[in-house]
């Protein structure tokens, strides 16, 4: 009865659909406590393998989607894995935005991480 009472008070589904998670990137587990995914090392010039381990604890299906890929970026919509024909300078290009989107109808959810491309602008020795 309480269950009804508060489905029919707020107006939404009672119980939260979390978001999906990248647990990996290129087989490098993601800390939870970074901000950005590891795990992706491009080398000018050449193609650039990459893969992810996603998890959707509802155990939802998952599409990762780049709002912002650069030039050469090839990943199948429905797919955990692709590359980059990087071009020779990536100088310029600081990093990748990947979203993980969930496919639950009701309550889709996301998270947004950056894949880093260019760590020596961001680490110092």
């Amino acid at each position: 009865m309480m269950l009804a009472l508060a489905r029919l008070g707020c107006g939404m589904y009672p119980f939260q659909n979390d978001p999906p998670k990248i647990l990996s990137v290129n087989g490098v587990e993601h800390d939870p406590q970074d901000y950005a995914l590891a795990g992706f090392e491009p080398e000018p010039g050449v193609r650039n393998e990459i893969t992810f381990e996603v998890d959707d604890p509802e155990g939802d299906g998952v599409l990762l989607w780049f709002p912002r890929a650069p030039t050469g970026w090839v990943f199948a919509p429905d797919g955990l894995s692709g590359y980059w024909d990087a071009p020779e300078n990536i100088d310029q290009i600081y990093s990748i935005d990947v979203i993980a989107i969930d496919d639950d109808k009701k309550d889709p959810r996301s998270t947004e991480y950056p894949i880093m491309v260019n760590q020596g602008y961001y680490y110092y020795e």
